[in-house]
């Protein structure tokens, strides 16, 4: 019995396969619908909203409470992100209502992007820098 009845049925099969080791080379983040390969792709999804709840400067890391960010395929949650930019932390709050952008990236969920929409006791707060 053979197992391929033509060659082209061989080549599409061995196609498939490689196509399916090219994904879970450079697939999506866990559980994501979608990942962008890069802060410039995440600039394109609508930005995430959140409350800052906590800031730790010496790992550069920031937990946020926040709503759906279907860049990421991720539901509403609390959870820790990465912040790289050492500015973009410094300017993060505990108590800040902010829109921001993730990306996954290196087994990492990282902030390339924030905006503060409202401190702690304040109206509404001054228009952050975009970066």
């Amino acid at each position: 019995m053979r197992m391929f009845s033509s060659p082209r049925l061989a080549s599409l099969l061995a196609w498939l396969v490689l196509a399916g080791v090219a994904q879970a080379q450079t697939g999506p983040a866990p559980g994501a619908a979608r990942s962008p390969a890069s802060a410039a792709a995440a600039r394109q999804w609508p930005l995430a909203r959140g409350e800052v709840l906590e800031v730790d400067a010496k790992e550069k890391r920031v937990t946020i409470k926040h709503g759906p960010i279907p860049n990421i395929g991720m539901d509403a949650m609390t959870m820790e992100f990465l912040v790289p930019d050492e500015k973009l932390l410094a300017s993060l709050k505990p108590g800040d209502q902010v829109r921001f952008a993730v990306v996954y990236k290196d087994s990492e969920y990282v902030i390339t992007r924030a905006e503060v929409r409202k401190r702690r006791g304040s109206k509404r707060a001054p228009k952050a820098p975009r970066g």
